[in-house]
């Protein structure tokens, strides 16, 4: 009976945690990348969030960016499904799904790793990914938030 109460005691305060309390500072920041010519340079939490929910976003010259995901239960995605859309990793499936029952989009385009986001970058203009650091060559990291990557308090960071 004691051990029943616990367990819905902390399921509702992990229900009821904001989803900044997700965000591990202590880890890595993942950066938000885009080709080092583009004329986009910052984008905020919302519109990121906007983007990779596939809700569509334009560059500041007029462009549709397109997101690349890392597969689902990667580092890096989890990182970016947290911080971003606010998704636990059991949670990610079922959004998607959820999505297309309501007529919209699916997720954005998987790739399978962090190396094929960062040729897909450089290749394409209006490509938004997210890589570890150092920032590749080529390459040009987002300004989120008003925060820099190695600010302390920038808002997307994978797990340490």
């Amino acid at each position: 009976m004691m051990r029943a109460g616990i367990s819905t005691t902390l399921l509702a305060i992990a229900v009821m945690a904001p989803a900044s309390s997700y965000a591990d500072e202590s880890g890595e920041p993942v950066l938000l990348v885009v080709h080092e010519q583009s004329t986009l340079s910052s984008l905020s939490l919302a519109e990121l969030r906007r983007l990779f929910s596939q809700r569509g976003l334009l560059s500041p010259g007029g462009d549709r960016l397109i997101p690349l995901n890392l597969p689902v239960g990667h580092p890096l995605r989890v990182a970016i499904d947290r911080a971003v859309l606010d998704l636990e990793p059991t949670r990610v499936g079922r959004y998607w799904i959820d999505q297309k029952i309501r007529g919209n989009k699916g997720p954005p385009t998987v790739v399978a790793s962090a190396d094929l986001i960062t040729r897909f970058v450089r290749s394409v203009p209006n490509v938004v990914g997210y890589v570890r650091g150092p920032l590749p060559p080529g390459l040009r990291a987002l300004v989120v938030d008003g925060k820099l990557p190695h600010d302390p308090d920038y808002p997307v960071r994978s797990a340490p």
